[in-house]
């Protein structure tokens, strides 16, 4: 019955939707996108699929479509000058922040659609590559690295709300230095961490091990500048 009720309430979607919205995202970065206050607007994430959406109870309400992996969001808020703050965890392990603002009219069909940064030259060899990997399992396993000396050396430590972060350690080679941070959620809620408090200047890569955290649950994020 429930798939019967969606593929209608689908079919009366589309056709009073706007033109598809190609939006162009990035790991961690939010974005600022605008919907529909009267009805459902679409989600999807190009060659990828939305399995978890994270937000306030009470703000929108949300319609998932497992087999595509496409989501229809309906905003409920009462007030237009309200911003709407989701994450989107994808199939793929990404996660994506948005911040919604509602306004009246159609709905809205938003195809968001990821890209990379433009790495340095010589950061296209598949070496690189390959020293990242090495250096992000060594600080996993705390393990020595062939070309690293493990030490203290100060780093700039994010401000995270509700979160306190430590610097355990740090692996000092000639051209990258790892950092290995603890961050503790000192707040009574979840906890939702994205890459975005970590891209300080300089920093290449960011790996997170368990980007949601129940109160005064611990992670480690691992920092490659």
């Amino acid at each position: 019955m429930f798939k019967i009720l969606f593929s209608i309430a689908s079919v009366l979607f589309c056709t009073c939707t706007a033109a598809q919205q190609q939006i162009p995202v990035q790991e961690g970065t939010e974005v600022s996108l605008t919907v529909s206050l009267n009805t459902l607007n679409r989600l999807a994430v190009e060659n990828d699929r939305i399995m978890t959406v994270k937000g306030i109870t009470g703000q929108f309400q949300l319609d998932k479509d497992g087999e595509s992996g496409q989501v229809f969001i309906k905003p409920i808020a009462t007030d237009k000058q309200e911003l709407i703050h989701l994450f989107l965890l994808t199939e793929k392990g990404h996660t994506y922040p948005l911040s919604l603002t509602v306004q009246e009219g159609a709905a809205e069909s938003i195809l968001l659609m990821p890209s990379e940064i433009e790495p340095a030259q010589w950061e296209q060899s598949s070496s690189y590559e390959t020293l990242l990997r090495t250096l992000v399992q060594a600080m996993h396993n705390q393990t020595p690295v062939e070309g690293f000396i493990i030490n203290k050396v100060k780093t700039q430590i994010p401000i995270i709300k509700q979160a306190k972060v430590s610097h355990l350690q740090t692996y000092t080679g000639k051209q990258l230095q790892g950092h290995v941070l603890e961050v503790t959620n000192t707040s009574k809620e979840e906890l939702i961490l994205s890459e975005l408090p970590f891209q300080l200047n300089g920093v290449r890569a960011v790996s997170i091990i368990n980007p949601i955290l129940s109160s005064h649950a611990k992670t480690r994020v691992y920092v490659v500048n």
